[in-house]
């Protein structure tokens, strides 16, 4: 079976463009955090957590900044799958 790609060339506007920023300087923040995280908790227990811990930090980081509410759930949780990866 022969595999097709098709890549298409996306043209945001301005406003797009920005808030397409926004969401990754906030997620970056948030990966930088949960790293952080991570590292205080394996330096005092010496495990790690889970998925699941990892997206109750990620909660806990939403209802503590109003800054990350603007960001969607999913890219949130995306970046604590990546830092378990």
């Amino acid at each position: 079976m022969e595999t097709r790609t098709f890549e298409f060339r996306l043209y945001p506007s301005q406003k797009q463009e920005r808030r397409l920023f926004a969401q990754m300087d906030i997620a970056c923040e948030v990966y930088n955090k949960l790293l952080e995280h991570e590292k205080d908790r394996y330096k005092t227990t010496g495990k790690t957590l889970t998925k699941y811990g990892m997206d109750k930090v990620v909660k806990e980081l939403k209802d503590a900044d109003p800054r990350f509410k603007e960001a969607f759930s999913q890219v949130l949780q995306n970046c604590s799958h990546r830092l378990r990866k």
